[in-house]
């Protein structure tokens, strides 16, 4: 993410930034995580006061699944919204989404893989992303 921002040399209006999920699949080290994580927030906050991050949602195996760290995708989101917090950014926290795919219901509707949501998933998402966007932009 930092690349991609770092390779628009202009301010911008807005930035939103969605990230982790891959840092967890690949087993990032967690103190690297959240230095990329830090570099990443205090770059966007060069570019606009304006920013909304995503945390990721919850995913098949969320609650007792490790990586090859032994870390929980959680502890990832928890990083994330540390680093927000710290710095007076406005997150989105995935987990407040009610797509959690260990329930049956909810995963036929909105997650059939148990990671990628659906049109409906995505619909969802975006409801609950909304108000924490307006909060970002000052809206």
């Amino acid at each position: 993410v930092l690349k991609v921002m770092q390779s628009v040399d202009a301010t911008m209006p807005n930035i939103i930034i969605a990230a982790g999920i891959n840092d967890y699949n690949t087993s990032q080290v967690l103190s690297d995580f959240r230095t990329a994580v830090q570099n990443t927030l205090d770059y966007a906050l060069t570019k606009t006061k304006h920013i909304l991050v995503l945390t990721p949602i919850k995913r098949n195996g969320w609650e007792t699944s490790r990586n090859s760290q032994n870390q929980l995708e959680k502890d990832y989101v928890d990083v994330i919204i540390e680093e927000c917090e710290a710095r007076g950014i406005t997150y989105a926290n995935g987990y407040g989404v009610s797509l959690n795919p260990s329930d049956t219901t909810n995963k036929t509707a909105f997650v059939p893989d148990g990671l990628h949501p659906n049109a409906d998933g995505h619909a969802r998402m975006a409801r609950n992303y909304l108000d924490k966007f307006l909060e970002a932009v000052g809206a």
